[in-house]
């Protein structure tokens, strides 16, 4: 031990000799001891040099590890300074409280602290990284409470646990809310372990909220609470009792452990009883089987009809499509878009199936004016001057589309003329001549 102290010393001396050169920051560190009683204060400092100013604050480490709570006190961070060969070195200290929680060994990792630090000579901001050494604290329970499962240590502890209701009368729902509270000083309450019975007998539903933990800190000593509220509602009736509850820890002053207890609390409840209570009739599967089988034959009949209602519409779909293409309104349609789209080959192809539709129906068309129309725009593809995407070319154009809508016109007069033309019946009452 002698041995690995004179060669942290010498390694710290060194690192101080280098910086005093370089006017580099200068990092110091001190664990006036590394060993304590779980839950109780290790000091840690960090001293952290530069030979000029800081215009901006370090930027400290964590050092956080397993089963180890780091706490900084108030006023944590203070300003230090130092003569160091004739010259004045300015810094800051960070003080630690390192708490462990267990029994044991526990390393604390290097930590990086980010520094900030104004060039001896340009005073221009200078950033560099500084890093701490890797060291080792112990957690060590103290002669005479090898025996404490969990281990609690503290200067005092109260123990209490309260019903908020009557115990007489009680009746079976009704609920009850007990509230249990350890109070501690000389520790956090974060070391107080679960302290709530563990109500887990029949007639009971028992409802646990998260324990509550409040902190105090007076001159740089703990102490709080942890308060647990179990609800528990009374489903029959009978006599019941909450255990006596007992917590033992090690009283820090007097170096002796001591437990603290409440009484167990009795009560009873009356109302329904479970020998009273009608047991459940039990399940007919066979007739849960039936059932299951009837709805299954339902689903795949609609199954088989919906299939086949779907095939019929499908093929009534279809033929009412094939009478659309095959019609004189598809063909119409088909022309128009041809004419829009300007494409004469298509047009014209287009038209003679319109055309040959039209006759089918109505034989006294006169397409003269659509004949010449196709041929005058043809002219300005296939004449010995093209006139493509001139206004000319437009022109004729449009006047392919107006011969196509007046010859639909026409044809539509001539349908409508002929309904008007069907004779009535001779005989439009159907009584016999007497």
């Amino acid at each position: 031990m002698t041995r690995l102290l004179l060669l942290v010393a010498y390694l710290c001396f060194s690192n101080v000799a280098s910086a005093q050169e370089q006017g580099t920051p200068i990092l110091r560190t001190s664990l006036e001891i590394d060993t304590t009683i779980p839950g109780q204060p290790l000091l840690y400092r960090v001293t952290l040099l530069v030979p000029t100013w800081m215009p901006k604050p370090p930027v400290f480490p964590s050092l956080e590890a397993p089963n180890v709570v780091v706490r900084l006190p108030p006023r944590a961070s203070g300003p230090t300074s130092e003569r160091i060969n004739g010259e004045t070195w300015s810094g800051i200290s960070r003080l630690y409280r390192l708490y462990p929680m267990v029994p044991g060994v526990f390393v604390i990792p290097a930590g990086t602290i980010k520094v900030t630090y104004a060039d001896p000579e340009t005073s221009k901001p200078i950033e560099t990284d500084v890093q701490t050494e890797i060291f080792s604290i112990t957690g060590q329970v103290p002669p005479g409470a090898e025996e404490l499962d969990p281990f609690l240590a503290a200067k005092s502890l109260k123990l209490d646990r309260k019903i908020d209701c009557e115990t007489e009368g009680l009746s079976a729902g009704d609920a009850l809310k007990i509230t249990t509270r350890v109070s501690v000083s000389g520790v956090s309450p974060m070391f107080i372990p679960p302290i709530a019975t563990d109500l887990n007998f029949d007639g009971f539903s028992v409802y646990s909220n998260e324990p509550l933990l409040e902190e105090k800190e007076d001159r740089g000593i703990l102490s709080g609470d942890r308060t647990e509220v179990e609800t528990i509602v009374a489903e029959f009736s009978g006599s019941y009792e909450l255990p006596e509850l007992l917590l033992s820890w090690y009283n820090l002053d007097s170096g002796q452990v001591e437990t603290a207890s409440v009484p167990a609390i009795s009560f009873e409840i009356t109302g329904v009883t479970p020998d009273l209570i009608q047991p459940a009739e039990p399940l007919d599967w066979r007739s849960l089987a039936i059932q299951a089988l009837g709805i299954v034959v339902v689903l795949a009949i609609l199954a088989l009809a919906f299939r086949r209602l779907m095939r019929r519409l499908m093929r009534f779909l279809q033929h009412r499509r094939k009478l659309y293409r095959s019609s004189e309104l598809f063909a119409f349609r088909q022309l128009q878009k041809k004419i829009w789209q300007r494409d004469f080959d298509a047009a014209t192809r287009a038209g003679l199936e319109w055309q040959s539709r039209l006759n089918a129906s109505d034989n006294t068309i006169d397409w003269t004016r659509f004949e010449m129309a196709v041929v005058e725009l043809g002219a300005t593809y296939y004449g010995t001057q093209s006139l493509s995407g001139t206004a000319e070319h437009n022109k004729h154009w449009r006047g392919l589309g107006l011969e196509v809508r007046r010859v639909r016109r026409q044809l539509r007069h001539n349908m409508k003329e002929k309904r008007a033309y069907v004779l009535p019946g001779l005989n439009p009452d159907s009584r016999p001549i007497s």
